[in-house]
């Protein structure tokens, strides 16, 4: 007969361990890593692009208020007015094309690094069920209308925490407020960007245009702010995973 030390550490009852759940050194169920860095430095540069043309935006709107607040509307029939109204057309559609190619790819940055991001909480068996996130939708919430609020936080906060050590230490990354405060610029931009199209629109005298102007560049400068904070948390986390990477000894990884 076995006897049993009441005084023995306690011991995990193998019969009691979910046959499903990752283990310790689990393969990851959406294949092996993915080289995610080329797409932070694509979104990075897209995005320095883009704060460019915010701040032309800027140059161009304190030059309508300058103008227009001491001329009125009769200023655009100017040669001036004519110049800056042509700069304006061209700066429009280059904006709206960086946006477009920004969301793409930060897309794909969002599905790769999701994948990553299972494949290190298999290697250090993370698993928090109810906070969980497949690549498909960790790039899918962004298209659920009320759900985009909140649910692409959460996939970014899943990816941050099976990713990044739960102890931080002297030589690894992590996240801190980053997150949080990256999502407070980019849904206050995004509901304030809706308002200021709507003030141009509803312009009907110089007084109003030069108001409406004011609430644009403060969006705008909001704009910058968000797509900075967007830049940091894509180079951020996808530091931390190839930290992660380089300690677990990932095949198919290249750090350099």
């Amino acid at each position: 007969m076995t006897e049993v030390n009441p005084y023995a550490a306690p011991q995990a009852d193998p019969g009691k361990i979910e046959t499903n759940a990752p283990f310790q050194g689990a393969p990851s169920p959406y294949g092996p890593w993915r080289k995610t860095k080329w797409l932070s430095n694509l979104v990075t540069g897209l995005f320095l692009i883009l704060i460019l043309c915010y701040v032309a935006k800027l140059v161009l709107f304190s030059t309508y208020i300058s103008r227009i607040g001491n001329v009125g509307f009769d200023w655009f029939a100017s040669e001036e007015g004519e110049r800056i109204v042509a700069n304006e057309e061209i700066l429009v559609p280059v904006s709206q094309a960086l946006t477009v190619l920004i969301i793409i790819f930060w897309l794909i940055w969002t599905n790769k690094s999701c994948k990553n991001a299972w494949l290190i909480a298999g290697r250090r068996g993370y698993f928090h069920p109810k906070s969980t996130f497949t690549p498909g939708w960790a790039a899918g919430w962004y298209f659920v209308p009320v759900a985009l609020l909140w649910k692409p936080f959460q996939a970014i906060a899943f990816m941050r925490d099976a990713s990044q050590k739960s102890q931080p230490s002297e030589n690894s990354t992590q996240m801190g407020n980053l997150l949080g405060f990256w999502w407070t610029f980019w849904i206050t931009n995004n509901i304030l960007s809706k308002l200021a199209q709507r003030s141009i629109d509803n312009v009907e005298t110089p007084d109003s245009f030069v108001s409406a102007l004011y609430f644009n560049s403060i969006v705008t400068g909001i704009s910058i702010i968000a797509a900075i904070a967007a830049i940091l948390v894509a180079r951020r986390l996808t530091k931390i995973q190839y930290e992660r990477a380089h300690e677990f000894k990932l095949p198919e990884t290249n750090l350099h």
